[in-house]
């Protein structure tokens, strides 16, 4: 027996006190609980089916927040990732375009001394060519003279090897005579040592003789 069921017969024992209920009034009592409580159970059912719907909702409604959150989130450190990707690449490319721009720099000035050390060398053929020439002609034309100008040049460059021989034997005796200049220089650091001793040695009464001998001599 339910408390509702119980209410209801109490009730009725407190309308009528000296009436004992029968087993058909209980039952009919029990069967009008029954009819009154299924509306109740119904309404409590669409109740809590109204929430549990509506807290689905709102727990799929979060969900979709958080969802978008997290899309957000990605969307923003994937463009955060993407933004430090561009500028390591910018910074990648400017580091090459500044090596390469330094190599450029390098190859027009090494191509700028090329062609300055071409130019120069062009030039000094140009110059050997030119004397060849004029040493051509003047052979060509003082064919009589050829055998006294190489006669002279022979002449010449033994003139120039003797010099050169004699320059060598001046440089081998000044390099002699050094040598002697620096071992008479040694002795005669040696001496001085030698006689700066001999003078700590010496008394003092007979540097002061020896002075006044000096005077002495140098009166008479």
């Amino acid at each position: 027996m339910t408390t509702t069921e119980k209410e209801d017969i109490d009730k009725t024992i407190i309308d009528n006190p000296f009436h004992m209920p029968t087993n058909k009034e209980i039952f009919s009592l029990r069967m009008k609980q029954r009819e009154s409580k299924q509306p109740r159970e119904t309404l409590q059912h669409l109740i809590t089916n109204a929430s549990s719907k509506e807290s689905f909702q709102s727990q799929k409604a979060d969900e979709s927040k958080k969802r978008k959150k997290m899309k957000i989130l990605g969307e923003k450190r994937l463009q955060k990732e993407s933004i430090i990707d561009f500028i390591t690449k910018k910074r990648e490319m400017f580091l090459v375009q500044m090596s390469l721009e330094t190599k450029k720099e390098e190859i027009c000035k090494l191509q700028e001394k090329a062609q300055l050390k071409e130019q120069a060398l062009l030039k000094s053929e140009m110059m050997l060519e030119e004397d060849a020439l004029r040493f051509d002609a003047f052979l060509k034309e003082n064919d009589i003279k050829s055998n006294e100008a190489i006669k002279k040049y022979e002449k010449e460059a033994k003139e120039k090897q003797e010099k050169i021989v004699q320059i060598k034997k001046l440089n081998q005796e000044i390099t002699k005579i050094k040598a002697e200049v620096d071992k008479y220089n040694e002795t005669l650091e040696y001496c001085r040592k030698y006689k700066a001793f001999l003078d700590a040695l010496t008394p003092s009464e007979w540097f002061a003789a020896k002075e006044h001998g000096k005077k002495f001599m140098k009166n008479n």
